[in-house]
Order: C-alpha cells, then structure tokens, then sequence
C-alpha cells in the first residue's frame, strides 16, 4: 500500500530536498546492481542451485525498482510545480503545493 507523505519547507530548499530523495534512489539502485550482480555470478557458478534463489531476487528488484521508479516520478513532479513556480511566482507570499498527479502552485 502506497500513503502520500506530505511536508512543508522552504521553497528555496525543494533542489536540495529532491536531491536528497534522488540520492536515496541512487544508492538503492547501486545495492540492486550489486544484487544483480550476485545473481548472475550465481547463474553462472551453480545454475542448478542457485535457480529458485535467483527467480526470488529478481521478484524483489523487480520490485524494488517499480518503487524507485515511483520516487523518480514524484521527484520529476516536485521539480515541475517548482519550475512552473520559479517562472509565474505568485503576488504574495504563496504556497506551492507538490501534487504527485497535477503539479500545482497555490496562493494564500
């Protein structure tokens, strides 16, 4: 089950609260690169052993990059409300909202 998780802070902090989301998908994919990696090995060095094992890891990154995936697109999101924010800055003293459907910026 996915929950929307939702924050204020900053407009001029959302670059670096995206980079450090993106950072975190960035080190995942590595740790999945690196189970790849032990899968093929294993593929290779015992194929008959290592068949059910690999099936298993490759559910679990195939999930686990459906997921990262997801967080990309909410990065990609954020980054466009922010731009479309940066470029038609609201009059006064707005909010900008991070709608992962429709990104929106919204005035007070």
């Amino acid at each position: 089950m996915r929950v929307k998780v939702s924050y204020t802070t900053d407009v001029e902090t959302v670059p670096e609260e995206v980079g450090n989301i993106i950072n975190t998908v960035a080190n995942c994919l590595s740790r999945t690169g690196f189970d790849l990696n032990g899968v093929t090995s294993n593929l290779v060095q015992n194929p008959d052993e290592s068949l059910l094992s690999a099936g298993q890891t490759l559910d679990v990154v195939r999930r686990r990059l459906a997921t990262l995936d997801l967080k990309l697109a909410d990065c990609q999101n954020i980054l466009t409300a922010f731009v479309e924010y940066k470029n038609n800055p609201p009059t006064d003293e707005g909010e900008l909202s991070l709608n992962e459907e429709t990104p929106v910026v919204e005035s007070d």
